[in-house]
């Protein structure tokens, strides 16, 4: 469907925009806080693996919630399919 596609894509843009905005930000707050190239580095270094282990503990989450919901929908085919 060509309308949910574009709504698809709208909502990523508005996504991107957000992460661009915060991303600016905190590589400009981290320059100030640390002028030190290779400070600055590891700084930036453990705040993205921070950031990559929470978004996989989430996605973790996401994708058991999922499944939960799947297995749900599929007994509840199955019982309204065994009712007719």
């Amino acid at each position: 469907d060509l309308h949910l596609s574009l709504r698809r894509q709208r909502q990523m843009c508005i996504r991107d925009r957000r992460i661009d905005c915060v991303q600016e930000r905190m590589v400009a707050r981290l320059s100030r806080e640390y002028p030190d190239r290779e400070e600055y580095e590891e700084m930036v270094r453990l705040l993205f693996e921070y950031v990559g282990t929470v978004e996989d503990v989430y996605m973790e989450i996401g994708l058991q919630a999922g499944m939960i919901l799947a297995a749900q929908v599929c007994q509840n085919l199955k019982a309204a399919f065994a009712g007719e």
